[in-house]
């Protein structure tokens, strides 16, 4: 009887704690005398009482839970065992302990698993997205999310599936799609009110922040005011409330506001946990209030505080931006080495965990430093204006225009009257911002990663960078894929003689061929592991070490990387580094298809037939040409500009150089008739009687067909 009443008696406060009264299941717990428990009731009560506590920002629980742990473990109760490996993630996350977090929420996750608790396995998973975001692991943060929207979403849990997609939003905002994270709140807008207070109140609080950074800061604080209608009793509730505050008023520049609030802040958060994430954002939002007061000794203060709190726990975001209080406390104190450090390993940093926003506001402060040259300054605020045009940041917007308007654009070299100069065809929009983008970059020392399909023309913007840059050296492109891992590095470092069999003098490598010049590795996804470390450390000192040798050499060269992998998907796998790849995309450009860029076409046909000799100046060649482009342009290029320029080469060969004949010739066979033909008479081993009766042709018409479309056996070339 007692039994059945104590069961009961758990069930009420169960209740309790999904009704939100945690008072209430707090007074119910403390009524329950320990001592007639057994031990399974015991443990079932530590879970109990480590929930209220933990939901009142109470982490005293380590106890509590390693003996709820300690009794489920190898009994048959994933239910219970779940409930407890969760609570015990929950509590690390609040302490700041990231590793042991994830850890224990993984095995939480998986057994809820096991006894098809979605409900649980969703609680687990949004804690695994809220670690993953403080290390920067954005994809994994929010395929995490996602999967707990599906879960309510099967289960028609409306309320909890807005409560997620907050969350979604609230990734989108740390990472820097601040338009996304807006967007994902407006579209919950009208239903937030129906909703219990905590959605509500976090809801409010992350919409404002993301509604300031825009400049809406006005609408940011009725939204925000808005929390003062809702009973706040819980101190992580009130800490959060000042903090966020504090942030909106550190983004209008009232640093007496922010100075304000955040100290109203920061005892409360020291009560509930001196080592979480809000101490150590709290602690740093501080030292940018007390930079804007000028008060150094203070902003130098608070960011030691939080940086050691954020190393503790991995909090990578914060990490990077002490450094960057850092970097601006060196700069008054006229130590502009320390300071250049700090801002580069700011943006080092923010640029590898994908925080977007603030990687932009650290290059608009080190652009306007005064510790870089004319050129770096460009393109540094080049730069940040692209993420602050694309996500609509209008302060910013404004400031960087302020700043580009006083400063004079690179010049870049005289063009000579030869073909000597690379050229790089741009016609449309998209082309036209991609090429200007490369001549703010070029006459910089920052590393630029190109992507883009085969075919799309990387190799020739590498080509036009080098020139527009205007160094002195040579440009040399080295295809990663074309040479085995065991000559990779003698080729590019060079080798001294003795270092291995045949190696009878010294040889000098790619890059220091480049000195003074521009290296372009193509396929750099296709480098060994064990390579990418060396280029990763060249790109760091600018040294290298020929094999074979004990000697270091300083060379000045510009990098250019180039791929068509998605090098993103390659670190997923394994098979690239990330540190190299972050270093490497310093500037990233995206080439686009031909298919998604079909204005270029017609300047594209032009350059080509130019250099085959063709006259566009004769009478009616300029609507032939337009007729020409047009059946162009209506094609499919899978190959690319590589595959349009080699198809003009074949086609203005059988025309004549005649534009009428070339539109002639084209209008009558596409390029996928040569390549099926092609395709047949290598099935036939080029016998053309047998070709001819599978296509259902004549031999002669056959032969007409091969002569029209340029196709030769390979042999006979």
């Amino acid at each position: 009887m007692i039994e059945q009443s104590l069961s009961t008696e758990f069930c009420r406060i169960d209740d309790l704690l999904l009704k939100r009264d945690f008072a209430g299941a707090l007074e119910k717990l403390r009524s329950i005398p320990i001592p007639p428990l057994d031990s399974g009731e015991y443990a079932y009560f530590c879970i109990l009482l480590s929930e209220v506590k933990l939901y009142l920002s109470e982490y005293d629980v380590d106890e509590l839970l390693k003996r709820a742990i300690s009794y489920y473990k190898f009994r048959n109760e994933n239910d219970r065992f779940a409930r407890a490996k969760f609570l015990f993630g929950w509590m690390q996350v609040a302490l700041g302990n990231n590793l042991d977090a994830r850890e224990s929420l993984l095995e939480a996750y998986a057994a809820y698993k096991r006894c098809d608790d979605f409900r649980g396995e969703a609680r687990a998973l949004n804690h695994l997205a809220y670690v993953a975001t403080l290390s920067g692991e954005i994809e994994y943060a929010v395929n995490c999310i996602k999967q707990c929207i599906g879960i309510y979403d099967r289960l028609q849990d409306s309320e909890k599936s807005i409560a997620f997609s907050n969350n979604l939003a609230a990734i989108y905002y740390r990472c820097g799609e601040i338009k996304k994270s807006i967007s994902e709140y407006r579209s919950q807008e009208a239903r937030i009110p129906a909703l219990g207070n905590d959605i509500q109140y976090h809801y409010y609080l992350r919409f404002s922040i993301a509604l300031a950074i825009q400049g809406h800061i006005e609408l940011a604080k009725n939204i925000a005011s808005k929390i003062n209608l809702l009973p706040v009793d819980y101190r992580r509730q009130r800490a959060l409330y000042w903090e966020f505050l504090g942030a909106i008023s550190l983004i209008e520049y009232d640093w007496v506001s922010a100075e304000k609030y955040l100290l109203k802040s920061l005892p409360l958060s020291l009560e509930i946990a001196p080592e979480s994430d809000h101490i150590s954002q709290t602690k740093r939002l501080l030292a940018d209030a007390y930079l804007g007061l000028k008060k150094f000794d203070l902003a130098q203060k608070y960011a030691e505080e939080a940086l050691v709190v954020a190393e503790k726990i991995n909090e990578r975001a914060e990490i990077a931006a002490c450094y960057r209080v850092f970097a601006r406390v060196a700069l008054h104190d006229g130590k502009n080495d320390k300071a250049k450090e700090w801002f580069k390993r700011a943006m080092d940093l923010f640029a590898m965990i994908k925080s977007r926003y603030e990687l932009a506001v650290t290059r608009y402060l080190y652009a306007t430093s005064g510790l870089v040259d004319n050129n770096e300054r460009i393109a540094l605020l080049y730069m940040a204006k692209e993420y602050f045009e694309s996500e609509e940041i209008k302060p910013y917007i404004d400031k960087v225009d302020s700043e580009l308007s006083s400063l004079d654009r690179p010049k870049l070299p005289i063009r000579p009257n030869d073909s000597s100069t690379p050229v790089f065809i741009a016609a449309s929009r998209e082309t036209k911002k991609l090429l200007e983008k490369a001549e703010h970059f070029a006459p910089t020392d920052f590393t630029v990663l190109i992507t883009g399909p085969t075919g799309v023309g990387k190799d020739q913007l590498a080509k036009y960078i080098h020139w527009a840059s205007g160094r002195k050296g040579k440009y040399l492109s080295f295809n990663c894929a074309s040479f085995p891992e065991t000559m990779i590095e003698s080729e590019l470092f060079g080798y001294s003689a003795g270092a291995f069999t045949d190696a009878r003098k010294d040889k000098p490598g790619l890059i220091e061929l480049t000195e003074k010049g521009t290296l372009c590795l193509n396929e750099i996804a296709e480098t060994p592991l064990n390579f990418q470390v060396k280029i990763l450390d060249f790109l760091e000192t600018k040294t290298i070490r020929r094999v074979g040798s004990t000697q270091f050499k300083e060379i000045d060269v510009r990098i250019i990387a180039a791929t068509n992998q998605d090098l993103q998907a390659c670190m997923m796998k394994g098979k690239f580094r990330s540190d190299l790849y972050f270093r490497l995309k310093q500037i990233e450009i995206s080439i686009h298809s031909l298919s998604e860029r079909c204005d270029d076409i017609p300047e594209l046909v032009r350059h080509f037939l130019k250099g085959k000799g063709f006259d566009f100046s004769r009478d009616g060649n300029a609507d032939k040409f337009k007729e020409l482009c047009a059946v162009l342009s209506a094609r499919d290029w899978p190959g690319n500009i590589r595959e349009l320029e080699n198809y003009l080469k074949v086609q203005s060969s059988i025309s004549g150089n005649n534009i009428a004949g070339l539109l002639e010739q084209i209008r009558e066979f596409s390029p996928s008739d040569g390549d099926f033909l092609f395709e047949i008479l290598n099935e036939t081993n080029w016998n053309q009687s047998e070709a001819a009766r599978r296509l259902n042709l004549t031999e002669g018409g056959l032969r007409y067909r091969m002569s029209k479309l340029g196709i030769i056996r390979p042999s006979d070339k």
